[in-house]
């Protein structure tokens, strides 16, 4: 995120910044929290997600290695607009907000790249909420599977390790129709599974279901 800076505009930011490791399942900060900087995603994985009155977990977008949390709430000065917890064994590399604001005031390309990133998440998460208003529980769960697996190279997949039920919630099905679905991904050799780590077989062919309506689900 930040390969546009000199070695010295780097240097500049060692004193905000702080790198932890976290369990998997770690909550990082709630809804309404205050935020006071920005994450980047060394290693694994963060939902972020927020809870409905019924107490269900609608998962809103999930970040992965090369991905930050915060710009929004950086740039606009607010809280925390959803919960975040991590999915696996991740690394975090927390950068405070002042340290931060100074270095894009000082470099005109790095605030494009913020700018260029708050576009494409206010995508993904348009994207979802269409999913979730038309589009059958096959393609949410398709969308969801590419999501989570998502590399930081274009086009690539990583396997990951996923709760059946976190899954389900990324697609906003239950955990029934999340096990349903993925058997019949499986016997179709879209993906494969060992226990609960995923892993894409036929990333193209798991677009088409994305972007094709089944028939039933």
């Amino acid at each position: 995120m930040f390969h546009s800076l000199s070695n010295a505009e780097l240097e500049k930011l060692e004193p905000g910044k702080t790198v932890r490791s976290f369990r998997c399942e770690h909550l990082l900060f709630q809804e309404g929290d205050p935020a006071f900087g920005v994450y980047c995603v060394n290693s694994g994985r963060i939902r972020l997600y927020k809870s409905g009155t019924n107490g269900k977990a609608q998962v809103l977008r999930l970040q992965g290695p090369g991905d930050a949390i915060g710009i929004d709430s950086l740039v606009t000065g607010s809280p925390w607009t959803s919960a975040a917890e991590t999915t696996e064994k991740t690394t975090l590399c927390f950068l405070v907000g002042s340290v931060v604001l100074q270095c894009l005031q000082r470099n005109p390309e790095l605030m494009r790249e913020f700018a260029q990133r708050l576009a494409a998440e206010l995508r993904r998460t348009e994207r979802l909420a269409l999913d979730l208003a038309v589009e059958p529980a096959t393609a949410r769960m398709a969308c969801a599977l590419l999501d989570m697996t998502r590399a930081p190279n274009p086009g690539a997949s990583r396997p990951v390790l996923v709760p059946r039920r976190l899954l389900a919630e990324a697609a906003g099905v239950t955990t029934e129709t999340a096990i349903r679905i993925l058997g019949r991904f499986k016997s179709r050799r879209l993906i494969a599974c060992s226990g609960q780590t995923i892993s894409i077989l036929d990333r193209a062919r798991l677009e088409r279901c994305r972007a094709q309506p089944a028939k039933a689900d």
